[in-house]
């Protein structure tokens, strides 16, 4: 066909959308236009086309009914939590009021320029008619580190819009660390935050018919208020998105790096990550921000009695993580980060840790797990050879207390056991074991842990041959 034939199309969306990666394909499954681009002009041919688009995680479809000239102005939906860049989730009663309480304080008594907002919304004020506003207010408060509640959000101190779907509070506190509390019948949640001086930390959280936590989050700016134009919050979704697999780094545009050289929260991490996933530290000489994260993890930074305030961020459990070849970050079963992937997937933020509760209570199913684990773990990568000798060694050779010491030390921190013989007298199996059930389970590694003996039930008798089946008779 002919360019006659063909039709100028012009296509655009109505967000700032950096990084946005597009697909045109045509009727045949042709792939027409394949790149970056925040917006597109196609001479096609009259058809029907499909039109992809994917930024960081998030994947959206148009169809495109080429028959004229035509330019195609399209809403790209990402589900962002912070009330930004105009998506569907963001109104304008939303992105105003956060705007506001971010420069203006809802305590009463307090006539200083806020340094914390919480903002919480819905994700669609029409949807959700459980979800009243006024009635979430008592679920949040904000906790000094010696367990005195500072704040009990209600009406007295919080703003609100039940009508609307919204909820703020904004208030001056010391510089230093807290404890932001969530709490609904027997759940609760507790998320420590920091307050430092010269910023103003800010959570973002939305609702649906529940609190949406895997997607909340903290951020620290200099600005100190919110803006619905800012793209730094998008920005902070891709370097979670890093965070998540270390090859997405490579996603960050030019853009996006100037944006994180302007935010030292931004900035501080990606060092992080790369403290722990690189050898190449990018942002090194730029203002960072000093984490009780970054001190822990950095032994060139003096702690100044640092020591015991919480991470606020959960890449400090990557302490707990192999780090691969590919840069990729397996955990391991058991861990600490491990097991928030009951809840969260890779998430950041160490909300997705809040339902660890006592660890104590871990240490006999770690116990047992890692008493008849092999003493030298045997590795895929291992040739046979190798394997064999392993194999020998420990079938003569059990683990040693301290070897069992030391693993569970790996686990859940620095412990003390009395009486470990006891304690490891009946083993569930190896870490080995538990990642191999989980993987063919498509379970997270921590709830086969949980409930061991069942799951392992169900994959002894998936791997069962045909006799045994039929001997078995039923498979559940």
């Amino acid at each position: 066909m002919n360019s006659k034939n063909k039709y100028q199309i012009n296509i655009s969306f109505n967000q700032k959308l950096e990084g946005l990666q597009l697909t045109v394909i045509d009727g045949m499954f042709t792939i027409v236009f394949e790149g970056n681009s925040e917006c597109l002009q196609l001479e096609l041919d009259p058809g029907v086309y499909q039109l992809k688009a994917v930024l960081i995680d998030y994947y959206q479809e148009y169809l495109l009914l080429v028959d004229s000239n035509k330019s195609f102005r399209f809403d790209f939906n990402y589900p962002a939590v912070a009330p930004i860049l105009s998506f569907r989730t963001t109104h304008e009663y939303f992105s105003q009021n956060a705007e506001l309480y971010s420069q203006m304080s809802t305590v009463v008594s307090s006539e200083d320029h806020p340094d914390f907002l919480l903002f919480a919304a819905k994700y669609d004020k029409d949807m959700f008619p459980d979800i009243i506003m006024e009635n979430l207010l008592p679920h949040y408060s904000i906790i000094k580190n010696n367990n005195e509640i500072l704040y009990q959000l209600g009406p007295e101190n919080a703003k609100y819009n039940s009508d609307y779907g919204w909820l703020a509070f904004s208030g001056r506190l010391p510089e230093g660390q807290y404890l932001l509390k969530w709490t609904d019948g027997n759940d609760s949640r507790i998320f420590p935050f920091c307050i430092f001086d010269g910023f103003q930390t800010q959570f973002f959280i939305r609702y649906s018919s529940l609190p949406d936590f895997e997607n909340c989050f903290f951020f620290y700016t200099k600005k100190c208020c919110f803006n619905a134009d800012a793209e730094e919050y998008l920005v902070l979704d891709k370097i979670l998105f890093t965070y998540r697999d270390y090859s997405n780094f490579k996603l960050l545009t030019e853009k996006d790096h100037s944006i994180i050289r302007q935010h030292p929260y931004l900035m501080t991490l990606i060092h992080i990550l790369q403290l722990e996933l690189s050898e190449k530290l990018d942002y090194e000489n730029c203002q960072l921000l000093l984490l009780p994260d970054l001190i822990l993890l950095s032994d060139k930074l003096q702690h100044n009695g640092n020591d015991e305030q919480l991470p606020v961020i959960s890449s400090i459990m990557n302490k707990y993580s192999n780090n691969t070849i590919d840069k990729k970050m397996p955990f391991k079963p058991g861990s600490l980060i491990d097991r928030a992937i009951d809840h969260v997937k890779y998430d950041l933020f160490w909300n997705n840790f809040s339902k660890i509760d006592n660890v104590q209570e871990w240490i006999e199913s770690y116990t047992k797990m890692i008493s008849e684990s092999d003493k030298i773990p045997i590795s895929t990568k291992d040739n046979q050879i190798i394997k064999l000798g392993k194999k020998l060694i420990n079938s003569f050779s059990p683990p040693t207390e301290i070897v069992i010491e030391n693993r569970l030390n790996s686990l859940i921190g620095e412990i003390h056991l009395e009486n470990l013989e006891t304690n490891v007298a009946n083993t569930i199996n190896s870490i080995g074991n538990v990642s191999e059930v989980a993987a063919k389970l498509n379970l997270p590694a921590t709830q086969v842990l949980r409930n061991y003996d069942t799951y392992k039930d169900i994959y002894d008798k998936l791997n069962q041959s045909p006799s045994e089946i039929t001997n078995n008779k039923t498979l559940f």
